[in-house]
C-alpha cells in the first residue's frame, strides 16, 4: 500500500525514483483488543483512518465514534503508541452482552462449578409469553 503524499520524502533514491520513508506521524499498524465476537474487518470498514495514513487526532476520534455508533460496544477507546516502523493505533473495545432468542422453550446451561448442579434449566421469556397466550380462554359463541 503506497504511503500518502504527506508521508513521502521528495528525495530521489539510487534508481532515480522518489525515495519513500515513513514519517514518524504515520499509522503503521491498527490493532484491536477486547473484541471476542466482532471481527476486526467490521470495525475497519467504519474507520476514517487506515494503515499508512497520517495520524490525525480528529479523524481518529471520528473513527472511534463511528465504531461506537455500530451499537455493538459498551465502550471504545483509541490510543496511539510509537512502534518500530511508525505509530500503532490501538482500538480497545468492550462488547455488549446479548440474550439471543431461540425457538425451544428450555435452554440447558452447563457449569463446572461444584456448588451449582451440572445442568440447570431455564425458560426463555418468549416461551413464557407464548404459553400464557395459548392458555387464554375463549368466550363461548352465542
Amino acid at each position: 500500500m503506497p504511503l500518502p503524499l504527506a508521508a513521502q520524502v521528495d528525495a530521489e533514491g539510487a534508481d532515480g525514483l522518489p525515495a519513500i520513508a515513513a514519517s514518524p506521524n504515520v499509522i503503521a499498524h491498527i490493532e484491536f483488543s477486547g473484541n471476542r465476537v466482532t471481527q476486526p474487518q467490521i470495525m475497519l470498514q467504519e474507520m476514517l483512518v487506515k494503515e499508512g495514513d497520517v495520524a490525525d487526532p480528529a479523524l481518529i476520534e471520528r473513527s472511534r465514534q463511528a465504531i461506537m455508533d455500530l451499537g455493538l460496544f459498551v465502550s471504545v477507546h483509541a490510543a496511539v503508541e510509537p512502534g518500530a516502523d511508525g505509530l500503532v493505533l490501538r482500538i480497545i473495545v468492550k462488547e455488549k452482552y446479548y440474550i439471543l432468542r431461540c425457538r425451544s422453550s428450555i435452554v440447558m446451561m452447563t457449569t463446572k462449578s461444584a456448588s451449582v448442579p451440572k445442568s440447570v434449566s431455564i425458560m426463555l421469556l418468549g416461551s413464557i409469553n407464548n404459553s400464557k397466550s395459548s392458555t387464554k380462554r375463549k368466550k363461548p359463541r352465542d
